[in-house]
């Protein structure tokens, strides 16, 4: 009737539940305390931004897709 084995299922699965969300909980502890979230590091606005389409560099890589465009779709602008 009361057979000793059928309670130890109900605690099994209580125990590896607990488990699972103990190391779920830790594992996303860990994960935050590495990744450094803190009210100390919070996004402020940028100051001193530069365009980087004003940049030497910038202009240097615009005329290269513009040269590579143009070498592609012929001068016409017509996709060959």
């Amino acid at each position: 009737m009361n057979d000793p084995r059928e309670t130890q299922w109900p605690r099994r699965r209580l125990l590896v539940s607990g488990l699972s969300l103990f190391s779920g909980a830790l594992t996303l502890g860990s994960a935050s305390l590495l990744s450094g979230c803190g009210d100390d590091k919070s996004a402020g606005p940028l100051e001193n931004v530069v365009d980087p389409t004003k940049t030497q560099a910038g202009q240097d890589s615009m005329k290269a897709y513009m040269g590579q465009m143009q070498a592609k779709t012929g001068k016409t602008g017509k996709k060959k």
